[in-house]
């Protein structure tokens, strides 16, 4: 029935169901970034009209998705007869929800769209916390696992990032390995590595806040991996470390 009811809509109407069943939930302004167009609103309003499985999400009308069913058929008959178009599709949503500050969202959509070196920059700078200090590790994680391994490596901020993930998720000794990834990019002059028979490999920082706190970053997660271990003498180690990383104030402070 599902897809009978597709078929039967006009092709205008038809292109812009395809085009936005990439999208879990959508608005006017959302659907025009996506679509290329500027009648999105008219477009869902017709819809609505139309009784085209619509479900709207708020009393305003502003914000809708679609039947779960109809978005699979739809998600389908994209995949197989525009499956080029996906790609760009992904990456408008994505560019999107990053200028209206709803990075969860980019980075689902620039993942989608295979776009690593820009899902890899939001990633890092989303790192595995939300904005009130709440652990994210599990979303943020996966995030970080659909990323090239070649590229994570050069990226130290998102290696060290990855390790406090995998701390939270009780991986110890792969933690161990990712603060060892970003710790060899911190010398001085070290802004490429060139290993043998290799071409030389830039480092890429997108947090550059973030890169200058990194010694005494990696310092703490590995006084807390010491710790979980019952390793004191380098428990001390690292916080001293710390202690001797940090400025004054923020010894102050703590």
């Amino acid at each position: 029935l599902v897809e009978e009811v597709l078929e039967r809509q006009p092709e205008q109407i038809r292109s812009f169901l395809l085009q936005t069943a990439i999208l879990d939930q959508f608005c006017s302004l959302l659907c025009n970034a996506v679509t290329a167009r500027e009648d999105s609103r008219e477009m869902l309003d017709i819809l609505e009209r139309s009784n085209l499985f619509l479900i709207p999400l708020d009393d305003q009308r502003q914000w809708y998705r679609y039947h779960h069913l109809f978005a699979e058929v739809l998600q389908t008959h994209l995949a197989e007869r525009q499956a080029e178009q996906l790609s760009s599709l992904h990456l408008r949503a994505s560019e999107w929800f990053e200028r209206n500050g709803m990075r969860p969202d980019s980075i689902r959509h620039a993942l989608d769209a295979k776009d690593f070196e820009r899902s890899a920059d939001l990633i890092e700078l989303a790192g595995p916390t939300t904005e009130d200090g709440r652990i994210q590790q599990a979303a943020w994680l996966g995030w970080a696992k659909r990323l090239p391994e070649e590229l994570i490596r050069v990226r130290p901020v998102l290696n060290t990032w990855y390790a406090y993930a995998l701390l939270g998720s009780g991986e110890l000794e792969a933690a161990e390995y990712r603060f060892e990834e970003a710790e060899r990019w911190l010398e001085p002059t070290d802004m490429v590595k060139v290993q043998p028979g290799a071409s030389p490999v830039q480092m890429v920082v997108t947090d550059k806040e973030q890169f200058k706190a990194l010694p005494a970053t990696i310092a703490v997660g590995r006084a807390y991996i010491a710790q979980a271990l019952g390793n004191i003498p380098d428990t001390v180690k690292y916080a001293s470390q710390v202690l001797d990383l940090m400025p004054e104030e923020e010894h102050f402070r703590r």
